[in-house]
């Protein structure tokens, strides 16, 4: 290398630290120069190669933060992709349970079938879709009259059985009996069964507005009060309410005694169906004390009982009542006193086209978050405009079910089955031939007059066995004539039941559909079919409600009615109690009016007057059966005696002869 490449090498490479050393040299002019450069150079190479560590460490712990910093922007951008996809796929499911729950609601708005099965769907909705712990409809009815009472006159109570004998026997169309009142309630009951009454204003009817809130829900004004069953087998039946008004789509507020609003006042609620576990409270209802309770409650220095707030509905015009907590009003009553915590909500069903604004009302749909068995929260807006939602779907599937009920009544179609009926009868009794007439039976022959402790001659006594023959077969002859009339009797009336059991028949498929339509029940009917089911020998106790009663009847029934045999002996106290409830009815035709057209009612109370005259023709066969045994046995008895008084005037002759020979 040449020299001015080394000397600029040098120059470049430790030029500047030589200079420096040198330098720092001269300036502390150390006794060993020599030794004091080298230790110099020593030193500043030393911090030469820390200063490039620490460069080099900086380059390292850069390129690491660059990384995490990198890292940690790419999880932040992962993580908010997920939650922007989280929250997209909670918006698809909120839209498609949306979607689902809006179907829901619109499948029971569309759904035809009986007023049952539409409660058990919507009870079903509710609980699917809402944390509610228990669901329950309650249907509002009438009051169901009781059956009849005996007269205290028993010759009254015989001329009614002969009133029944007249009617089963076709003297009479309408016969004694007819059914109870309750035709023309019917037509008011199925455009709007239950029917809400006046209007609550803001403030609280009550004057108890100032214990509750008030605030906004959205698409409809909700009302809070309370009143009805709890989740847990309470009943709340208290008072009280507060109000939740709404701005959008308001409901009608109308004065208490607005015209035009069906006057609730004798209705009571009457709960139909229940979620699962809660099924007890089919058997309960829900009513406002008596006058009798008021004044018993009164004489005994006791508060009355208030009315349940739920009547609200019905007294006033408030088409949702809701309690967030139930513990805060002290007026709730708990079944067995046990308080209970959570809130309860319910929603009326309205009726016709009108919606909640026109004041008529089917039944109630309820709810409750009550413990052990809920959460013990109110339920949410949402869960409230649900139920909400179901009440109204609920009423227009109802009104669905009325109409189809009115269509079937319009066809019409009771005037020909019991005129059909009426003219088969007719028919049975103009070809059977007119009972025979009965021979004449003498009086019986009296005992020949004799002297006291003396008997009669063999001979005497021979005349008096018998003419008493004689009697007895007038009397076998009467008697046979009778029991061949009793007999041919009771084969025609069973004919004519069998006619009667044949027209049942024919209608039970129409009749059963019609009936299942009623969501409450035909009053005459009821009683009529009660009657039936006694006399079939089911359970009385299992019979104290139309829904009992209409549980009953299906198609077995109608076979079991077919295979009674009516010639058994009649059990009284079955009889007292079939008679009871048949006998409820006032006006036959009110049978016919609550199903036109298939007119089971009227069957029903023909088949059960003919079952009472076949059981009298059948008694009236046996009793002339028993006679004429008792007759041919008293032949048997006088043949006896005539042989024996014979055989005793042949010894008396025999006797005779010896005593003159001697």
């Amino acid at each position: 290398m040449p020299g001015g490449h080394e000397t600029a090498y040098l120059v470049d490479t430790v030029g500047q630290a030589l200079s420096k050393a040198v330098a720092a040299t001269v300036t502390a002019q150390p006794a060993d120069p020599v030794e004091y450069l080298a230790e110099w150079l020593l030193r500043q190479a030393s911090r030469s190669r820390q200063a490039l560590l620490l460069i080099q460490l900086s380059y390292v712990m850069n390129e690491q933060q660059q990384v995490v910093y990198l890292k940690e922007k790419k999880k932040h951008i992962d993580e908010e992709k997920h939650r922007v996809a989280q929250d997209l796929e909670e918006q698809k499911q909120q839209e498609a349970a949306e979607a689902a729950r809006k179907a829901a609601v619109d499948g029971l708005a569309s759904m035809s079938s009986e007023p049952l099965l539409l409660w058990q769907a919507a009870v079903r909705l509710v609980k699917s879709y809402t944390s509610a712990a228990s669901v329950y409809v309650a249907n509002i009815v009438d009051e169901e009259q009781p059956d009849w009472a005996p007269p205290d006159d028993p010759e009254a109570d015989a001329e009614t059985d002969d009133e029944d004998a007249a009617a089963a026997a076709g003297t009479d169309g309408d016969g004694a009996e007819a059914g109870e009142g309750g035709a023309g309630q019917e037509d008011a009951e199925t455009d709007g069964e239950g029917g809400d009454g006046e209007a609550h204003a803001a403030d609280g009817a009550d004057g108890t507005a100032g214990k509750f809130r008030v605030y906004q829900v959205s698409r409809f004004r909700r009302f809070l009060a309370h009143g009805c069953m709890s989740a847990s087998g309470s009943v709340l039946a208290g008072a009280g309410a507060a109000q939740k008004q709404l701005p959008v789509s308001p409901i009608l507020v109308c004065p208490a005694g607005a015209p035009g609003l069906q006057d609730y006042s004798a209705k009571l609620l009457r709960y139909v169906a229940a979620s699962p576990g809660q099924e007890f409270l089919t058997r309960l209802e829900l009513r406002r004390s008596t006058q009798a309770e008021q004044e018993a409650a009164a004489e005994a220095g006791q508060q009355p009982q208030q009315v349940p707030v739920t009547f609200k509905i019905l007294e006033e015009h408030v088409p949702l009542l809701e309690v967030p907590a139930v513990t805060a009003e002290p007026r709730v009553k708990f079944l067995r006193g046990f308080p209970r915590i959570g809130g309860y909500i319910a929603a009326a069903v309205p009726a016709g086209p009108a919606g909640p604004a026109g004041g008529s009302y089917h039944a109630v749909l309820a709810a409750d978050t009550l413990l052990p068995d809920g959460h013990g929260q109110a339920l949410t807006q949402q869960e409230v405009g649900f139920l909400w939602d179901v009440a109204q779907a609920l009423g227009k599937a109802l009104d669905a079910a009325a109409a189809a009920r009115r269509a079937g009544a319009a066809r019409g179609g009771s005037a020909e089955v019991l005129g059909g009926l009426a003219a088969a009868i007719a028919e049975l009794r103009k070809a059977t031939a007119p009972a025979a007439a009965l021979p004449e039976v003498d009086e019986e022959p009296a005992a020949p007059e004799q002297e006291e402790g003396a008997e009669l001659a063999p001979a005497d006594l021979i005349l008096q066995r018998e003419a008493e023959l004689q009697h007895i077969h007038q009397r076998i002859a009467a008697g046979q004539v009778a029991a061949d009339n009793a007999a041919a009797g009771l084969t025609l009336e069973r004919n004519v039941l069998e006619a009667v059991v044949q027209s049942i028949r024919g209608v039970r498929g129409a009749a059963i559909h019609a009936l299942k339509l009623f969501s409450s029940s035909p009053p005459a009917t009821q009683h009529v079919l009660r009657a039936v089911l006694l006399l079939l020998e089911r359970d009385p106790a299992a019979l104290s409600s139309w829904r009992e009663v209409l549980g009953q009847l299906h198609v077995g029934t109608f076979d079991d009615l077919a295979a009674y045999d009516a010639t058994q002996a009649r059990d009284a106290a079955l009889w007292k109690r079939v008679r009871a409830a048949y006998k409820a009815v006032q006006r036959s035709r009110d049978l016919e009016k609550e199903l036109p057209q298939c007119a089971l009612g009227a069957l029903l109370m023909q088949w059960l007057k003919q079952v009472r005259c076949v059981a009298r023709k059948a008694a009236a066969l046996r009793d002339a059966s028993a006679a004429l045994q008792a007759a041919r046995e008293a032949l048997c008895k006088k043949e006896q005696q005539l042989e024996e008084a014979k055989e005793a005037k042949l010894a008396m002759n025999l006797k005779r002869p010896r005593r003159q020979k001697s």
